[in-house]
């Protein structure tokens, strides 16, 4: 009897346990299979030894068979509830299983993934060292090319002043062949001057000669029409000067208002040469005011003179007289597209030793005014 009570003492003790969420249930349950075995075993030695006992006792013996059998279908309930909690832990086993193995997985993924990366650095650090080479090597040819350079700036700059000293010593030369060539032509227009005179005496001797002839004969002497006539720009006779009323001043053989003053365009500077008794510069020999304004405003001057480009691309002074361009009357590259580019009026630059050009006549430049003088 007591031993039964032991039994079951350790069974409930044990169901107690085992009813706990345990931490190994196929252990709990392997266990409960063992101690069923032995309390079956030591229930059929007792029943054996409760059989000498006589009847008195069986009874007792069925109220504690029925008692183990009670607890016998507990611990059944109780296995059969282990079993399905065995069965969901093998499914949690199973899906931490599958877990690993995705675990697994990503990491065998994440060092390939490192294994490329580290790939890519050792890619990335040859890239560096082969980029740190090519600009090692850029620097020096960059060097090579830095002094190349200064060797030929240094062989420009020689060049140049070489350039420049022949430029200066051609500059030289070609103002002192215009010098030469401006002498000439005054030393040409003096012999022009001169042959005129003397072409003006010879024929006032000749006339007289004729008259005295005629008279001595007893004839009437020649028409004074049928002598030659002299053209304007000749010089006066022997004797006769030019009397040039203020301001103007005698400049070869004309009455000239330079003004280097004040800047007007060339229809205002015309109606000041009108307001002085003149008009803009006209004269018979542009030469005498070319020569003039060469010895007196070196550089950069320019002045107005009286002539404009008309309709049919006639430049024709404002006398209305056409404009004779000798050679050497215009200045380099003048007077161009002057009617396509409404330059229609003539004025004289320094730049160009006083030679003419054209210019739009709206802008504003020093002016000349000539006055005519019978």
């Amino acid at each position: 009897m007591r031993l039964l009570t032991v039994v079951l003492l350790l069974l409930w003790a044990l169901l107690g346990k085992c009813s706990e969420p345990p931490s190994d249930v196929l252990s709990c349950s392997y266990q409960i299979s063992n101690i069923l075995r032995e309390i079956k075993d030591v229930l059929t030695s007792t029943s054996g030894r409760c059989s000498s006992d006589g009847e008195r006792d069986e009874r007792l013996v069925g109220i504690e068979r029925e008692t183990v059998s009670q607890a016998v279908r507990q611990h059944g309930e109780v296995v059969r509830s282990l079993l399905a909690q065995t069965e969901s832990l093998k499914k949690a086993v199973t899906s931490v299983a599958e877990v690993q193995s995705a675990h697994k997985q990503l990491l065998i993924a994440l060092r390939t993934e490192l294994e490329s990366e580290k790939q890519t650095k050792r890619t990335q650090r040859r890239t560096i060292q082969d980029l740190r080479s090519e600009i090692h090597t850029l620097r020096e040819e960059s060097k090579n090319w830095q002094e190349h350079l200064r060797r030929m700036e240094s062989e420009m700059k020689a060049g140049l002043q070489k350039t420049e000293l022949a430029a200066q010593e051609a500059t030289i030369e070609v103002k002192g062949a215009s010098d030469r060539a401006n002498s000439l032509g005054r030393v040409i227009r003096r012999v022009q001057r001169s042959m005129h005179s003397l072409e003006k005496i010879v024929t006032q001797h000749t006339t007289r000669l004729a008259a005295l002839t005629a008279r001595g004969r007893g004839r009437r002497p020649p028409p004074q029409h049928s002598l030659p006539t002299l053209p304007s720009t000749e010089m006066p006779q022997t004797g006769e000067e030019v009397d040039c009323p203020h301001p103007y001043t005698r400049i070869g053989l004309g009455c000239f208002a330079v003004h280097s003053t004040q800047r007007l365009s060339w229809e205002q500077a015309r109606q000041h040469c009108r307001g002085i008794d003149g008009d803009l510069a006209n004269p018979d020999d542009i030469y005498d005011v070319v020569l003039f304004l060469d010895d007196s405003f070196p550089g950069g001057w320019g002045f107005w003179i009286g002539a404009t480009l008309d309709n049919t691309g006639t430049w024709q002074w404002v006398s209305g007289l056409p404009v004779r361009t000798q050679v050497d009357f215009w200045g380099r590259g003048e007077p161009g597209d002057a009617q396509e580019n409404d330059e229609g009026c003539l004025f004289l630059h320094g730049w160009w030793r006083f030679r003419a050009g054209a210019d739009p006549c709206t802008s504003e430049k020093y002016f000349i005014c000539e006055r005519k003088v019978n």
